[in-house]
């Protein structure tokens, strides 16, 4: 099962979705805030807020002329595009709303088993905006979950969840056993064994050698770094924290 998201100017959107989306602060585009809440609780439908600027709301909408990343927001919303290099630079949203106009795949939820963009899509989202019926108005296909706030997904094959939480307590660092490391909260991604970084960004080749996992990771101090180790004890370290040698 899958839900209908409609964005646009409110006197454009059309009856039957199961969401209206919406910005809070100025999009320049018509989509005040306030009447898509009101067209929304009209229509029993759920209303779903957005910025371009770091204005309190659900989701954050990372493209150029708005926001550079989507840390501290529940929601991350961006072209298909950018997928690879934002992950890489600042960890998987807990739900990913993707853009991907493309008349010849239709309606569909990107991912690698789906559009798999540029060959190489990193993660599969929760959702996509799939048309934009002439401008008038935007379409997206949701996942049925997609606003659920539930608590991260357990690592593949019952694998052991690995967190390491930030020093303020207001976020966390998830590791999965590949080495993908995910941000919540306040915490930063600075990088990860899955990856490694290329003419200073991260998207790289892996550094993780095939056949080994990743076991555990432990949080910096500062909150600027974390150490991760690896199944034969190898130890990766990133941002503030420094690697350092057994006594």
């Amino acid at each position: 099962m899958t839900l209908n998201m409609a964005d646009g100017p409110p006197a454009n959107l059309p009856l039957g979705m199961d969401a209206y989306a919406g910005y809070v602060n100025d999009s320049g585009i018509g989509e005040t805030w306030p009447e898509i809440a009101l067209l929304a609780k009209k229509r029993g439908a759920r209303a779903f807020s957005i910025t371009t600027d770091g204005s309190v709301a659900e989701c954050a909408d990372v493209e150029r002329g708005a926001m550079i990343d989507w840390r501290g927001y529940f929601w991350g919303y961006c072209e298909v595009s950018s997928v690879n290099t934002l992950v890489a630079q600042y960890g998987r949203p807990p739900k990913l709303w993707t853009a991907h106009r493309d008349p010849r795949l239709g309606r569909h939820i990107c991912g690698p088993k789906t559009c798999n963009y540029g060959g190489n899509l990193v993660t599969a989202a929760d959702g996509t905006q799939w048309t934009n019926h002439g401008g008038a108005w935007d379409e997206s296909i949701l996942l049925d979950n997609f606003f659920d706030r539930s608590p991260p997904a357990p690592s593949p094959q019952g694998a052991k969840l690995m967190l390491a939480a930030t020093p303020t307590g207001n976020g966390l660092w998830r590791l999965d056993p590949n080495g993908a490391v995910t941000t919540y909260g306040d915490a930063q991604y600075l990088g990860g064994p899955n990856t490694s970084q290329v003419a200073g960004k991260w998207g790289g080749p892996p550094v993780l050698p095939a056949g080994q996992t990743c076991v555990a990771i432990v949080a910096h101090p500062s909150s600027q770094g974390y150490w991760i180790e690896s199944s034969v004890g190898n130890l990766y370290a990133y941002g503030a924290a420094k690697y350092m040698t057994p006594n």
